[in-house]
């Protein structure tokens, strides 16, 4: 929901680090599990040397095949609960032009606004795995009565396009008004 006049100019989700490798990890799982599959489900569609082909469980030793063919799709449903859990929680911004809301939680969901007027600074940073993620932080200072209240958004997508917009926006605001801070 947005006040008369306010304009949406990005709504973003995070994604943790941690969300991005088991991404990942889903993602070659299901390659394997097609693989598999495949020759299995439609073996006239497809070759028989795609993949792994002919019964390898048939192989292995009577304990291995049955971790495999037990506990392996229990901890895929595990690892695909956990992913959607992850999604479901991942904190929110959405950039106005006026405000910052800032959504977070899953069983508890809050949502903190600051106010562009209020903002004193704002910063974006990343480690070298973030970079390598494509994510990043954005620090945003501002005053609030007569104190300063820092606000992190962890785990952005495009750190740097959110710090520079909510800067864009800040600037068309107008700087802080004449605000009070008392140390």
């Amino acid at each position: 929901m947005t006040r008369n006049r306010e304009t949406i100019l990005i709504d973003t989700a995070t994604q943790p680090l941690w969300l991005f490798a088991l991404d990942l990890i889903v993602k070659q799982a299901l390659v394997l599990a097609a693989g598999y599959l495949l020759p299995r489900i439609a073996p006239s569609i497809v070759p028989s040397d795609f993949g792994l082909s002919g019964d390898i469980l048939g192989t292995l030793h009577p304990a291995v095949a049955f971790v495999l063919r037990n506990w392996v799709p229990v901890l895929m449903i595990l690892v695909l609960g956990a992913w959607y859990v992850g999604v479901m929680a991942a904190p929110s911004a959405r950039i106005t032009s006026q405000r910052v809301i800032l959504t977070k939680g899953f069983f508890v969901r809050t949502c903190d606004e600051i106010e562009l007027f209020r903002v004193r600074d704002v910063v974006a940073s990343q480690t070298l795995l973030q970079r390598l993620a494509g994510i990043g932080n954005v620090t945003i200072e501002a005053s609030k009565d007569l104190k300063s209240e820092t606000f992190e958004l962890n785990s952005f997508d495009r750190p740097f396009e959110i710090r520079e917009l909510v800067r864009n926006a800040w600037a068309k605001v107008g700087q802080p008004q004449r605000t009070l801070n008392v140390d």
